[in-house]
């Protein structure tokens, strides 16, 4: 039935199922990328011996093996020859390669001299070595082939470079560019000694000042604690003056920032009020914050439902509803006073005006237990014209929601079934599919709830209400009844046969990408993986006819699997499932791909530690970083496991265990591996094993889980999930779940938690 499922699927996409062909180079693993240590010059030899077995393999990676070579002249200080070489990589590639190499040569251009050397002397050398650009493809497509914009760019570099602490700080702070607040300044120096001329500043700074500046370092050490207390030091004398209101208003918003990292919820609404009162001032609108007028308004309105969200989960319904009938009365005064609204602009506004009466509904009537006036709140966000598809269907959903948990069943089915018909995303059908047929189940009409149930397994047999839903419907089911048994998926990821290629051969540029990829997997070469197997996946995603070449971009998908950059595979996989019909009946080993199992040695050992099943911290790292050993959140949260510092901190003071730098630190595998686990033991403990409580506590933090634990109690874990007020971190309860149950299929372990 598979096979007749696959050869349909060929005709029907017309990607030439026979015909041009390729052979894979690479043999996929389910184990994905194992990492080695052997030096660049044996890497550099093994490239080598690859590619002369090859046809074309010389071509493909030619700028690869000089950059080696680059890397070796630089370990021997032969920097003139380090630059010659850089100097290669630069007219003989387009994309990421080329763009390492253009720092590397300025390097190599200032260790020549053993000083910094005046961007436009280098812009001036640059050109004339590649024919005034030329002769160096990736200058031209950057639009560097001009001596003014090559120059800036060379400025930027060395500022780059400065505030990463590569290079030598610039004369003064004021010398950064666009940093109007000094908050690359503070960054560049926050661990370093400072020149001469900084200190002169330093002095010349008002106490005030001076105070702010202390608060942006210890930010950037993130030294959360003693930041906040500069900042409120600072704050009273920065509001004295119009010229340091910015200041004032950047050092509020850092506050709360602060507070948020640190967990602390009560502090941080008194923070956003703090804020609040800043940005209704007068002097606001005349400082120079750099907003417009628009943005100035958006940045009050949210903040005061910042305020409302604030004071709801700490159970004060009456100051939450005057700070979102502030935040209303704010939209309605935007609306009047502002001239020239773009249509974007005007539908911004009433999205917010529906965001604050969702508020009311979700956050504080449903809390307070008047469902009744939960439904009318929701009618009334739903009479605003003019808002956008997304809030218009939340809406729609709520009214569904409030139905339900009022009894009304029947009324909750049938706008679910209305919203079903509409529905032009697909992702959002599963939970359709599961609430349509689980009310129709409860109501005992089971054979129409089987029909939706079907769909839901054949649609989206990897969703939340698929994987753990469902079981808790039928005891029979399990994702193992879909997929098959794992050693049957993994012999077939294995499987080397020819692959329909027709699209990647018609573009040149594709089929080059992927052979420099295959080229160094095969030859075991670890440096520079990321950025190579990044442009890849750039150039396969931004192109129409390669991601309609199916076998092919799943082939793609796996050498990114293999290369280790997990995220990308995954981020292709999930496109070519959402467009595929019965996209995982036809690939099923593809499963092993979009959950992958890095790390696992490390997981193990972590989790034997602190006495938790493995998959569970393995669940948590898929969803937070994907995998991506290296990665920082917007809100600072670090690594694998995505750990705040302060978090990170405490566990790592009561293992024993030492972090000198945050950033750095909790960049190490084994290090943000044994924090995570052991913050989620805590956890788990905390919550009585009920892990779907700690999931939502490792999102929001254990002061919003104990409220809602308190003010929106469920029986059934999947109610409890569907109502949390945070959609961020309902959604991350479910994928987490989710997560977990496949890991434990895939290791041949039974489902985690019992039936209802």
């Amino acid at each position: 039935m598979k096979r007749i499922a696959r050869s349909l699927l060929c005709v029907s996409l017309l990607t030439g199922c026979a015909g041009v062909t390729h052979e894979p180079l690479v043999t996929i693993d389910a184990a994905g990328f194992k990492p080695t240590t052997s030096p660049m010059k044996e890497q550099y030899r093994r490239l080598r011996a690859v590619v002369q077995d090859r046809e074309g393999g010389q071509d493909a990676v030619k700028d690869i093996l000089v950059a080696m070579e680059a890397v070796q002249s630089e370990e021997a200080n032969a920097w003139e020859t380090a630059a010659k070489q850089w100097l290669f990589v630069l007219e003989n590639d387009t994309g990421a390669m080329a763009a390492m190499a253009f720092p590397r040569w300025v390097k190599a251009q200032e260790k020549l001299v053993a000083e910094p050397v005046q961007a436009d002397l280098l812009a001036r050398l640059l050109l004339a070595q590649t024919n005034e650009g030329q002769d160096a493809p990736w200058l031209k497509k950057q639009g560097l082939a001009d001596l003014t914009k090559l120059t800036q760019r060379i400025k930027d570099l060395q500022g780059e470079a400065a505030a990463k602490g590569l290079a030598s700080l610039p004369a003064s702070p004021r010398d950064f560019k666009d940093d109007p607040f000094l908050e690359k300044a503070a960054k560049a120096s926050c661990r370093r000694d400072v020149p001469e001329g900084w200190r002169t500043w330093l002095k010349g700074l008002s106490t005030d000042l001076k105070l702010y500046w202390e608060g942006l370092q210890a930010s950037c050490r993130m030294e959360y604690q003693a930041a906040i207390s500069k900042y409120e030091q600072a704050l009273p004398g920065l509001r004295l003056s119009l010229g340091t209101w910015p200041y004032a208003v950047n050092a509020a918003d850092r506050i709360v920032k602060a507070r948020k990292s640190l967990g602390q919820r009560e502090e941080t609404t008194i923070a956003y009020q703090q804020l609040a009162d800043l940005l209704s001032q007068t002097e606001t609108q005349s400082a120079a914050l750099g907003w417009t007028p628009f943005e100035l308004w958006r940045k009050r309105i949210d903040t005061f439902f910042w305020v409302a969200r604030n004071k709801a989960l700490q159970g004060d319904y009456q100051n939450a509803k005057i700070a979102v009938h502030e935040g209303l009365n704010q939209i309605n005064q935007a609306q009047t006073q502002l001239t020239g609204l773009t249509a974007k602009q005007s539908s911004d506004l009433n999205d917010l005006k529906a965001e604050g009466y969702n508020i009311l509904a979700s956050r504080i009537a449903y809390e307070e237990g008047d469902l009744t006036a939960a439904l009318s709140l929701t009618r009334m966000g739903q009479d605003i014209p003019g808002i956008s598809p997304e809030w218009r269907q939340r809406l729609d959903w709520s009214e569904a929601w409030f139905s339900y948990m009022m009894k009304d069943r029947i009324r909750a089915v049938r706008i679910w079934q209305t919203l079903l018909g509409q529905v032009t995303d697909d992702q959002l059908k599963p939970r359709y599919y599961y609430w349509i047929g689980r009310v129709l189940y409860e109501n005992g009409l089971k054979s129409d709830a089987e029909d939706y149930f079907e769909k839901l397994q054949k649609e989206h047999p990897l969703s939340f209400y698929t994987v753990v839903g469902l079981p808790r419907i039928d005891k029979d089911y399990s994702t193992g009844e879909f997929f098959g048994s794992v050693q049957r998926l993994q012999r077939k990821l294995r499987d080397r046969d020819d692959i329909s290629w027709e699209a990647y051969r018609a573009d040149r540029e594709a089929e080059r990408r992927v052979a420099r990829l295959e080229l160094m997997l095969a030859a075991n070469v670890t440096v520079w993986l990321e950025p190579v197997s990044n442009e890849l996946f750039r150039y396969v995603n931004s192109r129409a006819p390669l991601m309609k070449d199916t076998e092919a971009t799943l082939y793609v998908s796996r050498l990114l699997h293999m290369a280790g950059n997990y995220l990308p595979a995954i981020s292709l996989t999930t496109q070519l499932s959402n467009k595929i019909p019965d996209f995982w009946d036809a690939y099923p080993e593809q499963v092993l791909v979009y959950f992958p199992q890095p790390y696992q040695d490390i997981y193990q050992r972590a989790a034997t530690q602190s006495y938790m099943d493995q998959e569970i911290p393995v669940a948590i790292s898929r969803q937070e970083s994907s995998f991506e050993a290296d990665a920082m959140s917007p809100a600072e949260a670090i690594g694998l496991m995505q750990l705040m510092s302060n978090t990170a901190q405490r566990q790592a003071s009561r293992l024993g265990l030492r972090i000198n730098d945050p950033v750095a630190d909790l960049k190490r595998p084994e290090l943000n591996i044994a924090l995570g686990t052991a913050y989620l033991a805590e956890l788990g403990r905390r919550y009585r094993g009920q892990w779907h409580q700690a999931f939502a506590a490792y999102n929001a933090g254990e002061y919003v889980v104990d409220a809602w634990l308190q003010r929106r109690h469920a029986e059934d874990p999947l109610v409890w999930i569907e109502a949390l007020s945070f959609a961020e971190t309902s959604g991350y309860t479910k994928n987490v779940w989710r997560n977990w149950e496949v890991y434990r299929w895939l290791r041949g372990l039974p489902a985690a938690k019992p039936l209802l």
